[in-house]
């Protein structure tokens, strides 16, 4: 569950349920199922996804994988759009601060259904221990 709250009162709240099947030693399968909330909305948002990530080198990872993502409102329910993503995560500083980078393809219902690009750079920190 990831809850936030923001400064001007508003919140979001996203409960996910994840199975990891391992494929090998440096290797998994990891299905994701999210749904999330938004203060002020009529509309949740459903996500449902499969991908396959490798561990590469020293702390480094590389995963591709695909996700399906739908909405309902009250009464109703919808497809909004697959996406086609790609990461690469590795370390930025020791082992608890990285650097992930994500491309991806959107098939978004606002745009026909058209191609569209998305890039995001993240910065994270890493509570596991070895």
């Amino acid at each position: 569950n990831r809850f936030r709250l923001y400064s001007d009162g508003k919140y979001r709240n996203t409960v996910t349920l994840s199975k990891i099947e391992p494929l090998s030693d440096n290797s998994y399968l990891l299905f994701r199922n999210f749904i999330k909330y938004k203060s002020g909305s009529n509309i949740s948002n459903m996500a449902n996804s499969i991908s396959i990530t490798k561990n590469i080198l020293y702390n480094k990872e590389m995963t591709v994988g695909l996700l399906l993502k739908s909405n309902f409102e009250e009464y109703k329910y919808y497809f909004d759009y697959p996406q086609l993503y790609f990461g690469y995560r590795a370390p930025l500083h020791k082992r608890w601060l990285y650097y992930e980078l994500n491309p991806s393809i959107l098939w978004r219902e606002e745009n026909s259904y058209r191609p569209s690009f998305r890039f995001m750079f993240n910065i994270g920190v890493n509570f596991k221990r070895d």
